[in-house]
């Protein structure tokens, strides 16, 4: 009587393997921002203070202008960076640092898949946020807008989010100081290049995020024009309008794309695990 040989089963698709190991990592992730203080901290500051400013465009005479100023000038261009370096930013190193990866970086997943799985479960909780940062102040302020600008808070929350978070979370995974970077990055390279006029101000992420935004209120809210001679370093809004929302859409999610492949490719090629 012959017997017949064991059959062998087809290894897991590649696809299916990273899923495997990106999950439990990701719902790890989650539930550790959740648990920590400085989420709920930032949440209240950020509820806190767009109340504050809504209030104030509800007693001004000219609501959608003030309006449509916060956003450009105090919102999109300075509180959503915080909110995401914040709460994005450390990310990867600090949990190696911390060594609380250790349990994930000794089983037979990728750096790779622990390093994107640990970004997202920084990134949805930033995201709400800074959601909440921008519906607060609308809400706050009373003021009477079409339906689209409700619509739009939610894609330039997510889109504005991972591609900040990106180009943080690379610089944490390239540099020893990320937190130090990011804060550079924000508040002099990006000032910097929005300060310089014509096609400079492309090689700035929150260009794009504007850019994002004035497309998706178009008509909706004024365009916010600021003096130049007053405001030098603000002349990159006359010329946000001129990117379209298709493209500025599309850069954004490639610059998150090619940040977090750059920071993965450092995780992957550094020696991380049970580092002191």
């Amino acid at each position: 009587m012959s017997t017949q040989p064991p059959i062998s089963r087809p290894a897991p698709p590649a696809a299916r393997s990273a899923l495997a190991g990106f999950v439990p990592v990701f719902t790890w992730g989650v539930a550790r921002v959740l648990r920590r203080k400085k989420l709920l901290f930032v949440a209240a500051i950020v509820a806190g203070l767009a109340v504050l400013l809504g209030r104030i465009i509800a007693d001004s005479t000219r609501p959608l202008q003030d309006l449509a100023e916060v956003l450009d000038f105090s919102i999109l261009s300075f509180g959503l960076p915080l909110i995401v370096l914040i709460l994005v930013g450390e990310g990867f190193t600090y949990e190696v640092q911390a060594r609380t990866l250790v349990y994930h970086l000794v089983r037979p997943v990728s750096r790779t898949t622990i390093f994107l799985a640990r970004f997202f479960s920084g990134a949805v909780p930033a995201a709400c946020v800074a959601l909440l940062l921008l519906v607060v102040l609308l809400a706050a302020s009373g003021a009477d807008v079409e339906a689209k600008v409700w619509l739009s808070l939610p894609v330039t929350a997510v889109l504005g989010t991972l591609a900040l978070g990106a180009v943080y979370y690379a610089l944490a995974a390239l540099l020893r100081h990320g937190l130090i970077a990011g804060l550079i990055y924000t508040f002099v390279v990006e000032t910097l290049i929005s300060s310089v006029p014509g096609s400079m101000q492309k090689f700035s992420v929150m260009f794009y995020v504007r850019s994002l935004h004035h497309g998706l209120t178009e008509g909706a809210l004024p365009v916010v024009v600021p003096e130049i001679e007053q405001n030098p370093l603000l002349r990159a809004a006359t010329e946000v309008s001129k990117v379209g929302t298709t493209q500025a859409i599309v850069t954004l999610l490639g610059i998150t794309v090619v940040a977090l492949a750059i920071g993965a490719w450092r995780v992957s090629t550094r020696d991380w695990a049970l580092k002191e």
